[in-house]
């Protein structure tokens, strides 16, 4: 087994959360052997963190106290002839956890044979120890975490969703331009909070224009105050006010993060920008997340404007 016995590659600097794996099993070779063939892994830029359990019985305490399990390498046979397969129905059934993947290894294929596991097991794959080599188990994390990714992706957006609606709902409640605009960093953090993103909030801000034929409107918001500025410059030199003038005059979004600058030209012909600072890198599901509140913002500051 010369792949065990490489030197260890030099150490980097990560700063993303690792993928946390979780092995199940009560041979500690197996475990030894599954962290030294893994322990340069790298999916995304993010590293791989490993919890060894011993038993069925560990892993259910494990599993019932922790929601953040990428993927879990479990036994079939450990305390019992069926202990992981026990452990398969706990964490799907009674934690209604559909979201770590399961690869199920097993020593012993006869005890519990492979179509009727597959069959009756939610699980992700199924393998014996004798067939698994290093290119197996790397190919094995990869399509593993490529499918819980997809999976958490989804569950993220369906939250920022549902947070961006009752932003939008709870907004429009709101009659007076400068409550609203008050209301406006602290209502975005909370979508994108729900979408659980990587990213700082920082010396947050936004800025809006609105014009039509006959007014134009600045609003300058803060972290906490909202103020008009001067209608007519449109010289300044803040980051922020120029990207809305460059986003007016282009008539079309501008992503320069950490700037998000989004146009809107409404049906009765009033053209809106709006501009948030300080969100970092954002993910392609925050995007569209920060486009949408972004649009519905600008309607709602539209229509307070013109009806005062």
């Amino acid at each position: 087994m010369d792949w065990l016995a490489d030197e260890a590659p030099e150490e980097k600097k990560h700063y993303l959360t690792p993928w946390k794996i979780v092995i199940v099993d009560d041979d500690e070779e197996v475990h030894k052997v599954t962290q030294m063939t893994l322990r340069s892994f790298e999916f995304e830029q993010r590293q791989l963190e490993f919890v060894n359990l011993y038993s069925g019985q560990e892993a259910k305490d494990y599993f019932a106290n922790h929601h953040d399990i990428a993927m879990v390498f479990l036994d079939v046979v450990m305390e019992s002839d069926s202990a992981g397969l026990d452990v398969v129905k706990y964490v799907r059934e009674t934690l209604h956890n559909h979201y770590t993947r399961i690869i199920l290894r097993t020593g012993q294929p006869g005890t519990a044979p492979e179509d009727e596991v597959i069959k009756q097991y939610d699980i992700d794959g199924y393998k014996t120890k004798t067939q698994i080599t290093a290119n197996t188990l790397n190919h094995t994390v990869y399509l593993t975490l490529r499918s819980y990714r997809d999976l958490v992706r989804i569950q993220s957006y369906q939250r920022g969703l549902e947070a961006l609606i009752h932003s939008i709902a709870d907004i429009t409640q709101i009659d007076n331009i400068m409550e609203l605009s008050n209301a406006v960093l602290e209502q975005i953090k909370s979508v994108l909070n729900a979408e659980n993103t990587h990213f700082l909030v920082k010396e947050t801000e936004a800025f809006s224009l609105v014009q039509t034929d006959e007014h134009c409107w600045n609003i300058s918001i803060g972290e906490s105050c909202a103020s008009f500025v001067e209608a007519d410059n449109n010289k300044s030199e803040e980051p922020i006010a120029k990207l809305a003038q460059q986003c007016f005059q282009q008539k079309d979004h501008l992503i320069k993060p950490p700037y998000y600058c989004h146009y809107y030209r409404s049906a009765r012909g009033t053209e809106s920008t709006f501009v948030v600072k300080g969100l970092g890198e954002l993910t392609p599901t925050s995007l569209k997340l920060v486009k949408l509140f972004s649009i519905n913002i600008i309607v709602t500051i539209e229509k307070l404007l013109i009806t005062q």
